[in-house]
């Protein structure tokens, strides 16, 4: 029961009070997008109230921001992980103590990164984002010592993309997960509830 308590308390302060969103009509989705265009223009940053213990590596590739996690140094296996956010919210305070603590207790070396996102960017644009980052990591250390994580939104375009590099017979990463993935972003399904 205080379990229970403290983990609410948590999802509550670090995902979900920036998370769960809801617009009551047209204007706030108007509004939304608009904000989150200018916000996604900006460098993203580590939260100033957190420090992580994993050495962090703060790098580009083309334009995009690429954040490194790793322990010592060890960086022969990689996690490519792709965080969720509605595919128009940057990382949250929980995505980066979730990497800290992945890249503390595995001692992969995790890829954050912060790819181009809705309105101002199509999801091809995403998709050819995460594509080079997965390329890049696969010359480093071969597809076998790569794996593809995601959440969320973000899981659902890990799926996606491992999937098409499955279609397109691209060598595929050694494991895929996926942290409550939206595989029917239609939510067309009549078992989807909004509970």
């Amino acid at each position: 029961m205080i379990r229970n308590r403290v983990m609410n308390s948590v999802v509550n302060k670090y995902l979900l009070h920036n998370r769960s969103i809801m617009f009551k009509n047209d204007q706030d989705v108007e509004r939304f997008f608009y904000k989150r265009e200018i916000e996604n223009r900006k460098k993203h940053k580590q939260p100033s109230t957190l420090n992580v213990k994993a050495n962090l590596e703060k790098l580009s590739l083309d334009d995009m921001q690429v954040f490194r996690f790793n322990f010592r140094h060890q960086i022969d296996k990689k996690i490519l992980y792709i965080h969720g956010g509605f595919n128009a919210l940057q990382p949250s305070p929980f995505h980066w103590r979730l990497l800290d603590k992945i890249t503390l207790s595995t001692l992969y070396e995790v890829v954050l990164p912060i790819y181009p996102k809705t309105p101002e960017f199509h999801i091809d644009d995403t998709f050819q984002a995460i594509q080079r980052v997965y390329d890049q990591l696969v010359s480093e250390v071969g597809h076998q010592n790569v794996v593809v994580m995601g959440d969320g939104s973000g899981g659902a375009l890990a799926l996606s993309f491992v999937q098409s590099l499955l279609d397109n017979q691209q060598p595929l990463p050694n494991k895929l997960y996926l942290i409550s993935p939206i595989l029917d972003a239609t939510l067309s399904n009549k078992d989807i509830s909004d509970a």
